[in-house]
């Protein structure tokens, strides 16, 4: 029987399931989430043991993660900045309205009508379409909603982040399909460089990585896959290639980051995931929900990356330190 296409990678994968390995499965799943360093350890440990990733539903509800923006109001602040430190990313339930999402949504299908993709025939819907520069004022409402200026300052630091996020610049439409569609794990590059973009340990230019829903994503629909604890095992890789940093197309994190416990970019429209920029995801497939998964994926801008000398009290500063000083 054919490998399922949407396992994280079987090599990584068949070592056989001891009563060990379900011991420390068992240990892992106990773990905190709020500890940065340890979590990045056993998700690497569990690795070596040929433990298979384990989900976010396993570890704690839905409930706990997706977090309304409006239950947050009453903390101390927007987001959930342990989570963010020892996941990678953190949720925004609800953060710009379903009206937004819909005047989002219809600007797409225009973009789409105009490749002679059709709302109402899916014999015209390709595997995938991504569309660069999408303008409007639902793009605008979205990339300027009081939940995400909130949670980028609380991310990143107020007055360091350009304003407004750019969410009709990265638009991506994946259509209920069985082709991988481009699929594959990944970071995301910052800045052009020698044969593409690329990406240093300061994480130069990029604040965040920024998932916007406009559309319902459910666990058929393709969602994006993230590497909970990943971003935690990037920097030592970053940190020897300095302030020039490396082609963000070279797989240079290692391969047991994917190992780790996963999560998955399910939600209503109107949600945002905030991602840690060293985060490795990838879309998933095949996308065998009724309709397209419509979602932007920007890049919040930071003009000069971080500080990693411990200085810089940014949590997407403190977890590449915290990363750092994992390595080994």
């Amino acid at each position: 029987m054919a490998a399922d296409p949407d396992e994280p990678d079987a090599a990584f994968l068949d070592q056989p399931t001891s009563a060990s390995s379900q011991a420390a499965r068992q240990e892992h799943s106990r773990r905190s989430r709020r500890c940065a360093i340890g979590y990045a350890a056993s998700g690497l440990a569990a690795c070596s043991q040929g433990i298979a990733p384990i989900e976010e539903t396993d570890r704690s509800s839905q409930a706990e993660i997706g977090m309304t923006w409006r239950c947050r109001e009453a903390q101390d602040g927007l987001v959930d900045v342990d989570a963010f430190i020892g996941d990678g990313y953190v949720v925004i339930r609800g953060a710009f309205g379903a009206d937004t999402a819909a005047g989002c949504r219809a600007v797409i299908w225009d973009a789409l009508a105009r490749q002679g993709i059709r709302v109402d025939d899916p014999a015209t819907w390709p595997p995938l379409v991504e569309f660069e520069g999408l303008a409007g004022g639902p793009f605008t409402a979205a990339g300027t909603s009081p939940a995400l200026v909130g949670a980028c300052d609380e991310l990143i630091g107020s007055g360091r982040w350009t304003s407004p996020v750019e969410c009709g610049g990265a638009v991506v439409v994946r259509f209920p399909s069985e082709d991988r569609a481009n699929a594959g794990y990944h970071i995301e590059g910052s800045y052009d460089g020698p044969g593409g973009y690329w990406v240093n340990v300061h994480s130069k230019a990029r604040g965040l990585l920024a998932l916007l829903l406009f559309s319902d994503v459910g666990p058929d629909d393709a969602p994006t896959r993230l590497m909970r604890g990943s971003h935690l095992v990037v920097p030592q890789f970053l940190a020897p290639h300095g302030e020039a940093g490396a082609c963000a197309d070279a797989v240079f994190w290692r391969p047991s980051a994917l190992c780790l416990p996963v999560a998955h970019a399910t939600g209503k429209a109107g949600d945002i995931y905030l991602c840690h920029p060293f985060i490795v995801h990838t879309a998933t497939w095949p996308h065998r929900g009724s309709g397209p998964r419509m979602i932007a994926q920007p890049a919040v801008h930071v003009q000069d990356g971080f500080a990693i000398d411990g200085s810089d009290p940014s949590p997407v500063a403190r977890a590449i330190v915290a990363g750092l000083a994992t390595a080994d």
